[in-house]
């Protein structure tokens, strides 16, 4: 069998991390992990001295392209609040979800972070965070092969995600 590879995309604090660590044990199976916040490079562009990290040109999308063909695991499972902005990129995957969050559920969760850089201040999540985030959002809905309300219960989000995963793994024959 080749190897499937699936993309978990959506907003800043929809819980792409989270719960793509968590399929990694309740999948069943080997899943390789790959965040496209690994991929990040530094641009110069700053917002009141900290560096944006939430504009698709700080992303390496060249190495991540790379990185996402060359991997051979049986199932790879990629998250990125960026992960559909570019055709190229999206296309490489067999199953697109996009996770589905509002601007106010982004604010609130992200000022329960803990952060030491200044990303937790109100003004950069609201000018930066969201607004970039929302300059994306409709395209990469329109790539997914589904989308899910990501401003519920995050365990409500996590088995609606690890449920349409097992049907497209089921439906593949996996």
């Amino acid at each position: 069998m080749t190897n499937i590879k699936i993309g978990i995309c959506g907003r800043s604090s929809c819980g792409k991390t989270t719960i793509s660590n968590r399929l990694v044990r309740d999948l069943g199976m080997e899943v390789k992990v790959v965040s496209l916040d690994d991929f990040f490079r530094k641009t110069g562009v700053k917002y009141r001295g900290i560096e944006n990290w939430d504009r698709p040109d700080s992303v390496d999308f060249d190495q991540f392209r790379k990185y996402l063909l060359l991997e051979k695991e049986k199932l790879v499972l990629a998250e990125g609040f960026l992960l559909f902005v570019l055709p190229d990129i999206s296309d490489i995957f067999d199953y697109r979800i996009f996770i589905n969050i509002d601007s106010p559920t982004i604010f609130e969760r992200r000022l329960l972070r803990k952060d030491k850089l200044g990303y937790l201040d109100p003004d950069y999540i609201r000018d930066v965070v969201i607004a970039e985030s929302k300059k994306h959002e409709e395209l990469q809905r329109s790539v997914s092969d589904i989308v899910i309300n990501g401003d519920r219960n995050l365990e409500v989000v996590y088995q609606d995600v690890l449920s349409s995963i097992t049907n497209f793994l089921e439906a593949k024959g996996v």
